[in-house]
């Protein structure tokens, strides 16, 4: 894909994913050539993860419960590791348009 709308080397970590509008923001990104990282708790959950590998883009789920605050920490730490340079913020993702060396995804 081409043009400014392209995300191509992107990663997006995206909470709310799982259904409405975090949903239709993840696989919006990763048709713009983004690759996905979900946060949730029920990782069993896998319709919006389908659907972006159906895109033919790298997806995971990452297990994290909002209302945890170690595993709240423990996301934060693991989105620092590929949110560095540029940060892309709305209420439910992230983007950054450069992959730190060393981050494993």
């Amino acid at each position: 894909m081409n043009g400014i709308f392209d995300l191509t080397g992107s990663v997006a970590l995206i909470t709310g994913a799982t259904r409405g509008l975090g949903q239709a923001r993840a696989v919006a990104l990763a048709e713009f050539g983004a690759d996905i990282a979900i946060v949730q708790r029920n990782t069993e959950d896998t319709a919006t993860l389908d659907m972006i590998k159906k895109l033919d883009k790298r997806c995971e789920i990452v297990k994290c419960d909002l209302d945890d605050m170690k595993q709240v920490r423990d996301i934060i730490r693991y989105s620092d590791q590929i949110i560095r340079v540029c940060r892309y913020t709305c209420k439910q993702c992230w983007y950054t348009t450069k992959i730190p060396s060393g981050c494993v995804f």
